[in-house]
């Protein structure tokens, strides 16, 4: 997985790992990417926020469900 990086990027991933986060959720990449750095779980998603139409061969409209509990 490759994504675009910032100045920050590595303070802010160097943060996430000293206070114990355990996920990050990043919206506005036009599919799905799930990687670990450290401690720390990356989920990125995201439509693209275009209308839905119909899709070529091979692609697929998609949505992400996540569930929180206290476990």
């Amino acid at each position: 997985f490759k994504a675009r990086n910032f100045g920050e990027s590595e303070d802010l991933a160097a943060l996430f790992n000293e206070l114990g986060i355990e996920y990050v959720l990043a919206a506005g990449f036009h599919g799905y990417a799930r990687l670990r750095q450290g401690q720390t779980n990356y989920i990125l998603t995201g439509g693209g926020g275009s209308p839905s139409k119909k899709r070529p061969k091979g692609q697929f409209h998609h949505a992400t469900t996540i569930y929180v509990t206290p476990n």
